[in-house]
């Protein structure tokens, strides 16, 4: 099994070879990551704002000084991408081949602190459906109450002083009902209701 992780990668150089649609949408989103992305593609095509092109035909160079590499031209040259990247011991994604892939791309969702991220297996469209329907059954009261949990978290740590009150009022704060008492009451009420477990 996988190990579903978030990556940082403000500023990592990251290659893109093939901009096609799946290369440009991988491209942006790895542009909107913080990325600093060189996308590789011959042809006259649109270009990701904040990417570097390199307007020529992949080659074994772009590797150069790489972290990961998204392999989005057609099969036979991503195949030339996987084995080279590889040798170089670079993580590569191939969009043609998933098989071959160090790494996967599942369907995303962010709302301020919350990421949500689905995988299904080799079947994207799956996954992009997935990813909707628990994103519309979260609902916007989601990343507000992350955001306020978040910070009634660090006052926590210094006013309850027992750890095991501490987990267990944490705990308590990730129960689902308040996601419903914040639908209901709004931020204000549900950050008061919450901090009365202050004492």
């Amino acid at each position: 099994m996988p190990l579903p992780v978030l990556l940082r990668l403000d500023q990592v150089p990251v290659l893109v070879v093939g901009l096609g649609p799946v290369g440009q949408r991988r491209a942006r989103r790895l542009v909107e990551a913080g990325a600093r992305v060189l996308a590789v593609d011959p042809a006259d095509v649109p270009v990701p704002t904040g990417a570097t092109w390199c307007r020529e035909p992949y080659r074994p160079e772009h590797l150069e000084g790489q972290r990961l590499v998204l392999a989005a031209a057609p099969p036979a040259i991503n195949r030339r991408v996987v084995a080279e990247a590889a040798a170089r011991g670079i993580w590569v994604n191939s969009a043609s081949d998933p098989g071959a892939s160090d790494f996967h791309l599942p369907a995303t969702w962010t709302d301020g602190p919350i990421t949500l991220a689905v995988a299904a297996s080799g079947a994207p469209a799956l996954a992009r459906t997935l990813r909707d329907r628990a994103a519309a059954a979260l609902g916007p009261e989601a990343a507000r109450l992350a955001e306020i949990v978040a910070a009634l978290r660090a006052e926590a740590r210094v006013r309850i002083a027992d750890p095991a009150r501490r987990a267990a009022v944490l705990r308590d704060w990730a129960d689902p009902r308040w996601l419903d008492h914040l639908r209901t009451h709004g931020a204000e009420a549900t950050k008061a209701a919450l901090r009365q477990a202050f004492g």
